[in-house]
């Protein structure tokens, strides 16, 4: 089970969801999944995509046959998220490095030892 999920609910979004999908793939907390929600995309959003989960496992796809909003695109990816905490990012904007490392790490239900 991954230690955090990022969901990424997208729409239109081809022209900028490479660099989210780059700022996903080089957290410094590897042990994640990324899941991108389209929803129902009418440019080459998905392709872009599908591109990056032919090199990261991690990646995965779920489309949404007709446009539901961004609410529902992230409801769907709650739904889908293996890990008890989840991270938000946009199909237009990037994390910070360390966003998911931090995001586990500041539980303060986790005790370090």
């Amino acid at each position: 089970m991954p230690r955090v999920s990022i969901v990424i609910p997208v729409f239109n979004d081809e022209e900028f969801v490479g660099r989210a999908l780059d700022s996903c793939i080089n957290q410094t907390l590897e042990d994640i999944e990324i899941i991108c929600v389209d929803d129902a995309s009418t440019d080459s959003t998905v392709s872009v995509i599908e591109s990056y989960q032919r090199h990261d496992s991690r990646i995965h796809l779920i489309r949404q046959q007709t446009n539901l909003s961004a609410f529902q695109a992230r409801r769907a990816g709650i739904m889908a998220a293996q890990s008890p905490y989840v991270l938000f990012l946009d199909g237009d904007d990037e994390l910070a490095t360390t966003a998911a490392e931090v995001t586990f790490w500041s539980d303060p239900l986790i005790s370090v030892q």
